[in-house]
């Protein structure tokens, strides 16, 4: 279910995969998932967990994106996850909660 999609402008960044892997345990038992991208294509995703006695709890991931030619010198990594031509949505700080 997607609640809310913002795109002001077209965007596109590249990030170490094996660090953006490790947030996919917290996406497994998420309830909700709020992706962002800032000005500076930090990417942030921000995990909505629903813990015992009905509370819930966040847990927020935070992954600066490759400087320009640095993903292409480095073989070594596993890959690279790349934000889609249209993955924007405001400055960081923008609304709280999930999306």
């Amino acid at each position: 279910l997607l609640e809310t999609f913002h795109a002001p402008r077209t965007a596109r960044n590249a990030y170490k995969f094996a660090l953006v892997r490790a947030a996919s345990r917290a996406m497994a038992v998420a309830s909700k998932v709020s992706v962002r991208i800032d000005r500076q294509g930090v990417l942030s995703l921000q995990f909505m967990l629903e813990v015992e006695g009905g509370g819930v709890s966040f847990v927020d991931f935070r992954f600066v994106p490759f400087a320009a030619g640095e993903g292409e010198a480095d073989d070594s990594d596993e890959g690279e996850a790349r934000s889609g031509e249209a993955a924007g949505g405001g400055s960081e700080g923008e609304g709280e909660g999930a999306h």
